[in-house]
């Protein structure tokens, strides 16, 4: 007996090997996404610790490198070190921000 090709069990068919290979890549996306994170709490590691976009393509940043914390300009093609942060400084990235305006307000003034 031949089975009509759009028969409902071979509908069924496709669509479960379908749906297989669909869970399939999908774990394997996981799978490669996991793999490539580096482990966040190992020694010397470098992380952001808050950013403030200034305009469409520049921003600061404060980057956390070990125990220190510095406040970073970073525009298209440089990277600027503005200063690092000590203390209540290091804890509030706001007031870090309003000391390096009134720095910058100041020099220019």
């Amino acid at each position: 007996m031949n089975q009509d090709p759009l028969s409902v069990s071979s509908l069924f068919q496709v669509v479960g090997g379908l749906a297989l290979v669909l869970i399939l890549l999908g774990g394997l996306v996981l799978l490669l996404k996991r793999l490539n994170l580096a482990p966040a709490n190992r020694k010397g590691s470098m992380r952001v610790i808050e950013s403030l976009a200034l305009g469409p393509r520049d921003r600061l940043a404060v980057v956390q490198v070990g125990e220190r914390r510095m406040l970073l300009g970073i525009s298209p093609g440089r990277i600027q070190h503005l200063c690092e942060l000590e203390g209540k400084e290091a804890a509030d990235f706001q007031s870090a921000l309003d000391t390096e305006v009134r720095a910058v307000a100041k020099v220019s003034a």
